[in-house]
């Protein structure tokens, strides 16, 4: 009976040790899911699709069914010396592609565009009446008038930011988070290219895409600020606009931690050839840290507050 019993549980011990390695590894990183292409391969749709197949889920999501439709990633592939450089472009240009390539028309609510989220999900987010977004911004002081205010918002601005008001500005402000998203998940071919790649790029496309969080956030606040204020039905009718509120509420949100993780990557960059992180390298002064201060001020607050109500409300 002894014998039995021994031989039993040198099963059971087995199967747990099993369980156990499974258990490890399956929660270890995997910096590539599949092979990648090499850093300087030739730059093809092909290509992008198996770089970011390797690295970012998300990423190959958007890129996969966009070129599924038809689209050719050319032109996006040209804003790039290397497939790496080249992602941030692509996925953000092909985010546009994708949110009203797959969007949808009802007679009731009429058109509705089709964002992705993260983790195979999507949200439909219809259109309510809006105002030039040119209306709101262009009370904002010339101090505060950054980079991109000529492009995206200014009189006369054919961009859809301006053109559709909190609905343009969603569609960029996620575009851009999805840039980020796919530059910090190239960190491990990074790494693992050091001799060819260039860290410039890593870092150069967080400031860039660091800086769009703040300029679409604000412009935003100051959109919906003076809807509040002047156009009460507008704003009325975006606040009870369920899928809007949330999709804009989870992109900001999650802005905001994967800002925190890229940081903590460059730290690691800096730390590594320079001796000093890169948090305590940051000046007080740039387009992120001058508008932060707006958002954050007590002119925005109560728009902040709605955000945040409503967004409870719709969970």
């Amino acid at each position: 009976m002894w014998h039995k019993n021994n031989k039993f549980m040198r099963i059971i011990s087995g199967l747990l040790v099993i369980c156990l390695l499974f258990s490890y590894f399956s929660g270890t990183e995997v910096e590539a899911k599949s092979k990648p292409p090499k850093f300087n391969a030739a730059m093809t749709d092909k290509n992008m699709l198996k770089l970011v197949k390797a690295y970012d889920s998300d990423a190959y999501y958007i890129l996969s069914k966009t070129k599924k439709k038809g689209d050719s990633f050319a032109v996006w592939l040209s804003s790039g010396s290397n497939l790496a450089d080249a992602a941030d472009v692509t996925v953000h240009e092909q985010f546009h592609s994708y949110t009203h390539s797959f969007g949808k028309f009802s007679w009731s609510g009429g058109f509705s565009d089709k964002y992705y989220i993260g983790n195979k999900k999507n949200v439909y987010v219809s259109y309510t009446d809006v105002f030039k977004t040119e209306v709101a911004t262009r009370k904002i002081p010339s101090e505060y008038r950054t980079f991109r205010y000529s492009t995206y918002v200014s009189e006369g601005a054919k961009a859809s930011s301006n053109m559709y008001g909190v609905y343009g500005l969603l569609n960029e402000f996620t575009a851009y988070y999805w840039g980020m998203h796919v530059d910090y998940s190239l960190y491990p071919y990074y790494k693992a290219n050091e001799g060819e790649a260039s860290w410039y790029n890593f870092e150069s496309n967080y400031s860039n895409n660091k800086d769009a969080y703040a300029e679409f956030y604000y412009w935003t606040l100051v959109y919906l600020e003076y809807a509040r204020v002047h156009k009460k039905k507008v704003y009325k009718a975006i606040m009870k606009n369920k899928n809007y509120i949330k999709t804009f509420n989870k992109i900001q949100t999650d802005y905001v931690k994967l800002m925190k993780k890229y940081e903590k990557k460059l730290d690691i960059i800096y730390n590594e050839n320079y001796g000093y992180s890169y948090t305590s390298s940051r000046g007080e002064y740039g387009t992120y840290n001058v508008l932060m201060g707006q958002i954050n001020s007590s002119k925005y607050k109560k728009v902040r507050n709605d955000i945040k109500k409503y967004a409870k409300k719709y969970k």
